[in-house]
């Protein structure tokens, strides 16, 4: 009897452990799940800026811009939620907190897609006038070679209408600058051209035989009408210098005031381009210096000087071109500006 009694005193002592135990524990068993749903947010709201971050890529943005904003991602990532025992309010708040930073983080994100795609359209835009600028100006010369670049011009324009995202403006912004830059070249290719015509029909003018060169020329020009990209006008720039060398020793050698005559021709195209630079602002002081010193070797020149001194005033004026085209991009885009804070 008596160990019956000591062994229901036992029990008795077993279930009054189990149940303070038990009372002790629901709360904080409770607490556990407001904890996971302030978790789980979190997650939520980290998915959502992954979802963001991976947009922002596929749409063109410079993973060097939102590089920030993934280092802090990282930094909340490998953020320790606190131990809590009797009570996970520190971890709600905890979770709670991270998910505001990673929301916080994904309207960053946001706003950094917008500017970016207003920034690559603006500069679109700008590539897009300089490209018909000079377009104009070859249209303006009646080159036939220009139709092609009008049509490459009309359909950049139409994907311009179309553009959404920053891959797309940035796009149309290379090809724009690409087919700018074959146009100036095409320019410096066309004077080329001109130049050695004018030394041709010197040397026509004199019953000189021209016939082999006038067979390079005839090859210069298919080279020059085929020529569509950049690296095309270049090469062609070069092969008409070697060529127009040539001819102008040939004609200097033969014809007693043809250097004088060439020089003259080559200060003024100098000249007209320093004037261009300054319209656009540009610094034409060296350039300026570089066309007196021209002008004073020629008109002190010898005979045997005249081939040096025209090679000089080529390299003179395209040395100008790239400043002057930057000038030109400047100019171009500081009214645009202007027009649209007007």
């Amino acid at each position: 009897m008596k160990s019956f009694i000591a062994s229901r005193g036992h029990v008795g002592k077993s279930v009054l452990i189990t149940t303070m135990l038990l009372l002790l524990f629901l709360p904080l068993l409770s607490a556990c799940n407001g904890s996971s749903q302030a978790q789980q947010r979190a997650l939520v709201q980290k998915a959502q800026l992954d979802r963001l971050l991976a947009q922002a890529r596929n749409m063109g943005v410079p993973v060097s811009m939102f590089q920030p904003i993934i280092r802090q991602e990282q930094q909340i990532s490998r953020a320790k939620v606190p131990l809590a025992l009797f009570s996970d309010q520190p971890v709600t708040d905890s979770y709670s907190n991270v998910a505001r930073r990673y929301q916080i983080l994904a309207g960053e994100v946001s706003a950094l897609e917008v500017q970016v795609t207003q920034q690559d359209e603006n500069q679109a835009s700008l590539d897009l006038q300089s490209f018909e600028n000079v377009l104009t100006e070859r249209q303006s010369q009646n080159l036939i070679e220009a139709k092609a670049f009008a049509d490459q011009f009309a359909q950049e324009e139409s994907l311009f209408e179309k553009a959404q995202y920053p891959r797309e403006y940035l796009q149309i912004s290379n090809s724009a600058r690409r087919s700018t830059q074959a146009l100036r070249l095409m320019g410096s290719a066309y004077s080329e051209l001109q130049a050695l015509q004018q030394v041709m029909g010197q040397l026509q003018a004199f019953h000189m035989d021209a016939t082999a060169l006038t067979q390079e020329e005839q090859a210069a020009l298919t080279l020059f009408r085929a020529a569509k990209t950049p690296e095309d006008f270049s090469s062609l720039i070069d092969l008409l210098g070697v060529q127009l060398q040539e001819e102008t020793v040939l004609a200097i050698q033969a014809i007693p005031y043809f250097g004088t005559y060439e020089g003259t021709i080559k200060l003024q195209t100098l000249s007209a381009t320093i004037d261009e630079g300054r319209k656009y602002g540009l610094d034409i002081k060296p350039f300026q210096e570089r066309l007196y010193t021209d002008q004073a070797a020629l008109e002190t020149a010898r005979v045997a000087e005249y081939a040096s001194i025209l090679s000089q005033i080529d390299r003179d004026i395209a040395s100008i071109q790239i400043p002057l085209a930057h000038a030109e991009a400047n100019y171009f885009f500081n009214q645009y500006n202007h027009e649209v804070h007007a």
